[in-house]
């Protein structure tokens, strides 16, 4: 807990459970995560205060990336003129494209969609995927940000991801992901960011991370 967290405790007498802070000087105790979240869950502000660590910044920056998706999306329909040209050839239809970026949030895909394999990011936020099969992103070697947030995923094949040796950054966050198998994430030499909070993940082999020679946050 922060210094000044574990100040408002002692000033006000309130203790909580590990893994909880207090709402200033009510007598209310939330889950650590919530704790600069972007949100007033305390409902008096107090878990927006002394917003030093990185605590729940996965889930601002996950707000803020959506946000600026959307608003890149009203900019292609407004102002096509001004936005690049889709540089994929074609794209299913419920998708957008803006360059060599392929965006198919929100559309209740059930499946990957099959895409150009010179993609370099693929959103797939707030669908239907339910698993990840062998070899699914394997043609995809130039791909560098993977959104996969948001969606129903309980199974990941251990080679899942397999050829992914220029992705940077991969979220899986906010799914039913039970367990992570060793070698899961191997090729992923160059992954910078993996986000996989929220999830239901009971198992994780000292295996799984192997290869994620080049990570910063998870």
């Amino acid at each position: 807990i922060h210094n000044s967290l574990e100040d408002s405790i002692y000033e006000v007498g309130i203790r909580c459970a590990l893994g909880y802070f207090p709402c200033g000087n009510i007598t209310k105790c939330l889950p650590q995560q919530l704790h600069c979240n972007g949100e007033d869950d305390c409902g008096n502000l107090a878990d927006e205060d002394n917003c030093g660590d990185n605590n729940g910044w996965s889930l601002q920056f996950d707000k803020h990336y959506t946000k600026d998706k959307y608003n890149k999306l009203k900019s292609l329909y407004a102002f096509q003129t001004n936005t690049p040209e889709c540089l994929t050839g074609t794209v299913p239809a419920e998708c957008t494209c803006q360059g060599l970026e392929i965006f198919c949030d929100a559309v209740k895909l059930r499946a990957v969609p099959s895409v150009s394999s010179n993609i370099t990011i693929m959103s797939l936020q707030r669908n239907l995927l339910r698993k990840l099969s062998a070899d699914i992103f394997n043609k995809y070697q130039d791909l560098k940000n993977l959104y996969l947030q948001n969606n129903k995923i309980r199974a990941v094949s251990k080679r899942a991801f397999r050829g992914l040796y220029n992705l940077t950054k991969l979220y899986l966050s906010n799914n039913r992901i039970t367990s992570l198998k060793p070698n899961v994430f191997e090729d992923l030499h160059k992954l910078e960011w993996l986000i996989i909070e929220n999830n239901r993940i009971n198992r994780i082999s000292p295996l799984t991370f192997y290869g994620l020679k080049s990570l910063i946050l998870l």
